[in-house]
């Protein structure tokens, strides 16, 4: 993932990554050399390692990934558009991925051309206080 993602500046010495921890380890010594769309990059690279590892080895994961704004970074289009394509292999496994995003509609379109996958979209905030 992290090669699809065009990260280069230090290669990963593990590739699995099966703890939080080593997650934390990573990010805390990569920090200081990442931009913040690097940073997104990795995480992304991270969650959806987790994902993948589910499929070949018995591991307590549902199967389902949820990613809030994942260009908030604005990680490059690029980028975010091969990450899409890979995530859409995860049906095959009968796994879900969602990405929650206020991307103009027509600028997440053409990132996602090609790429199987359900759009819907949702008129206003989804998330509103609720009045009793």
């Amino acid at each position: 993932m992290l090669a699809i993602n065009n990260y280069a500046p230090r290669k990963p010495r593990c590739r699995t990554i099966l703890r939080r921890l080593l997650l934390l380890t990573m990010l805390t010594a990569l920090g200081f050399n990442l931009s913040a769309s690097d940073m997104i990059r990795t995480v992304w690279s991270y969650l959806y390692s987790l994902l993948e590892v589910a499929r070949s080895t018995d591991t307590n994961h549902v199967g389902l990934l949820v990613l809030d704004e994942p260009r908030q970074q604005q990680a490059n289009k690029v980028s975010f558009s091969e990450f899409a394509k890979r995530a859409a292999n995860a049906k095959e496994f009968k796994q879900q991925i969602i990405f929650l995003t206020s991307e103009d509609p027509e600028t997440l379109s053409t990132m996602l051309t090609g790429t199987q996958h359900q759009y819907l979209d949702f008129e206003g905030k989804m998330i509103q206080p609720m009045d009793f």
